[in-house]
């Protein structure tokens, strides 16, 4: 009985074929039409090749044609993938300088309301919502900012954003109540605040 064991034939999928001979699907496709290899189905019943039809493909007279050809392929996928980022790129720059002219309007006309802010008490709920908005347009323009720079974790300051809306109507809403008046008391933000 002989010691050297005959080596057992490995297999590959079909699917996978072209793959790891970095050529495109329709041209492995064509040749196995052509060469009609023996198929046997793996564990997941996917009809496979042998291992050394594989070297039989990558050994064909075209085989070099059909590498350049896939290069040529990936290239060309890869430059309209490029051409996609940069429009997305340029339309993103241009909503975000759309966002700063609003934000820029936004922070006039919130500067405009001071001299009415100071005319009331500094512990008031008009105070503490004027305060609030403060705190609003900054979160915008940090997150235009961090947007600008490509840090997508900017999204987080929403959250920063719709919270100090929701205060500030809370203490409108709320100012003739006890409740109200109790909470706003509770923050004591705009005990130091002063106008400049």
């Amino acid at each position: 009985m002989s010691k050297a064991k005959s080596k057992k034939e490995k297999y590959i999928a079909i699917s996978d074929v072209a793959f790891n001979l970095g050529l495109l699907e329709a041209d492995v496709e064509a040749w196995l039409s052509e060469d009609k290899p023996k198929l046997k189905p793996d564990h997941r019943n996917r009809p496979c090749v042998s291992e050394n039809y594989l070297e039989k493909l990558s050994r064909r007279n075209d085989y070099e044609d059909a590498k350049r050809r896939s290069l040529e392929s990936d290239n060309h996928v890869r430059n309209i993938e490029a051409g996609r980022r940069e429009n997305l790129l340029g339309e993103r720059k241009s909503l975000l300088k759309t966002y700063s002219v609003y934000i820029s309007d936004l922070e006039k006309l919130h500067k405009s309301c001071l001299e009415r802010v100071n005319s009331h008490n500094h512990e008031s709920s008009i105070t503490a919502a004027y305060i609030l908005f403060s705190k609003v347009i900054s979160c915008l323009k940090m997150g235009v900012l961090t947007l600008e720079n490509g840090y997508w974790y900017g999204g987080s300051v929403i959250r920063e954003i719709d919270e100090a809306l929701d205060l500030a109507n809370y203490f409108m809403i709320s100012q003739e109540t006890d409740k109200g008046v109790k909470h706003l008391n509770r923050h004591q933000f705009t005990r130091h605040f002063s106008a400049s």
